[in-house]
């Protein structure tokens, strides 16, 4: 995954003590509409099942990239600001995810 690629790739060039080529941290989401509700990263059978399917991937600088895709029915503009922000939310919580894997680790980034 992206997410645990950045944890990776920090924990390399620390081995190599070359920290300051660490690019700015990035975490992808998965996101959907399933029963009319907004989920983020659903289980198998929610996103089997989701009318939309969304990718949302951001550093804490700005969004990379959102990919969406209405499966079983079109959403509105409000449905997809609503994924973003709950994206935005999710990632900001795997930020905190790689800083702590990376200090437990005991690299400082």
């Amino acid at each position: 995954s992206i997410t645990g690629a950045w944890v990776a790739v920090a924990l390399a060039l620390a081995e190599g003590k070359t920290l300051r080529a660490l690019p700015p941290q990035i975490a992808a989401v998965s996101l959907g509409v399933h029963n009319g509700q907004v989920l983020t990263d659903l289980c198998y059978e929610e996103d089997r099942d989701a009318d939309v399917d969304l990718n949302f991937v951001t550093t804490a600088a700005g969004i990379v990239e959102v990919q969406g895709t209405a499966e079983g029915a079109v959403y509105s503009a409000e449905t997809l600001m609503e994924m973003v922000s709950k994206g935005q939310a999710a990632a900001a919580q795997l930020f905190n995810l790689q800083r702590e894997a990376v200090l437990a680790a005991g690299v400082m980034p």
